[in-house]
């Protein structure tokens, strides 16, 4: 066990690595200034190195040297000092992983979000079109189906910023809510076409959401997905699902919260695909458990949409079968961003 104190004025992220494979076999993330904590570490006698990942400061790296005692480390600026835990195991060691390993990865999602974009922006015209003829009944199906399509993305939604926000933002934390200005894009016009505003003010914004997502297809090759990002976004998907969808916090007026669920759940599914070799060789079992969480979940969702696609309307045993499933598959996808994160040095 390691005390690790902060000396510096700024934030560090402080990494034991093992010398040879430059594997992470302990780490804290964020210390902050002034401040100790304790770092447990079996080293088995290996040689290791500290790391010191400073906010707003250079990046220091220790010497190395071999595991032999316990002893105090403080974080000053020189990357770490002490001994560790000689003997026995050793702890299971993070193999870093490059952004060149993660290269097959981010030119399969990009390749998978072009091909979405590309049908969505075919859904977006039709659905243009059945506003602007005032066909509501066919223009709310139009709209689930667009909808559904742009969930299937997955990671892309914050990878996107604003322009996300522009296709799917909410209306929460806009100074006027859903009468601001500012409240476009898919659930603006769900909004309008379940509580029967006049189809002839909802086209503008049909309109909008064709020329945005024509927008964002076509500055896509341009795009830089920050690799950790993209992991991150493994585990956020369902994470949001939980905390928007599941909620009822993202339905206005159409009650499609297990529709766009199941539609988020086979987003995350691609991306675990695309992420498969990696975990794979950083975590045998891991991949198991995440496809039998999905399994488990996608049996729920099909249980709950046989009752109709509303979480308001479900009954209490639906709703706490899917949220125990989707949670539960939260945290079998936790772990992939620190199994997979570049550490940028």
């Amino acid at each position: 066990m390691y005390s690790v104190s902060n000396q510096s004025s700024h934030a560090v992220d402080v990494e034991i690595v093992l010398t040879a494979s430059q594997a992470v076999v302990a780490e804290i993330e964020v210390l902050g200034p002034g401040t100790t904590r304790d770092l447990p570490a079996a080293l088995g006698g290996s040689a290791y190195h500290w790391t010191c990942v400073y906010a707003g400061a250079a990046t220091t790296i220790s010497a190395s040297r071999t595991a032999v005692a316990a002893s105090a480390v403080a974080a000053s600026g020189g990357g770490g000092s002490g001994g560790g835990v000689a003997g026995g195991a050793v702890a299971a060691a993070l193999a870093p992983v490059t952004t060149a390993e993660l290269k097959p990865a981010l030119i399969g999602y990009r390749a998978y979000v072009a091909q979405q974009l590309n049908l969505l922006a075919g859904q977006l015209e039709v659905l243009h079109k059945d506003v602007t003829i005032g066909n509501r009944p066919a223009a709310q199906r139009d709209w689930l189906t667009a909808h559904l399509t742009y969930h299937r993305i997955g990671a892309a939604y914050d990878a996107f910023g604003d322009a996300g926000d522009a296709v799917d933002g909410l209306a929460n934390g806009l100074p006027q809510r859903t009468a601001d200005a500012g409240f476009v894009g898919f659930h603006r016009i769900e909004m309008e076409l379940w509580t029967g505003q006049p189809l002839s003010t909802t086209a503008a914004y049909t309109g909008a959401l064709v020329a945005a997502v024509e927008a964002l297809h076509a500055k896509l090759p341009s795009f830089t997905f920050d690799p950790n990002d993209v992991t991150i976004r493994a585990h956020e998907i369902l994470e949001d699902t939980v905390r928007f969808v599941l909620t009822g916090e993202s339905d206005y007026g159409s009650g499609s919260g297990y529709a766009t669920a199941q539609a988020d759940l086979a987003g995350d599914r691609v991306l675990v695909g695309l992420l498969a070799p990696l975990l794979s060789a950083r975590e045998e079992n891991l991949l198991t458990h995440i496809h039998q969480a999905m399994d488990i979940l996608q049996g729920a969702l099909t249980a709950a949409i046989k009752g109709g696609s509303s979480v308001a309307a479900a009954p209490l045993r639906v709703r706490q079968s899917v949220d125990a499933a989707t949670s539960q598959l939260a945290e079998t996808l936790a772990p992939i961003p620190d199994l997979l994160e570049v550490r940028a040095r």
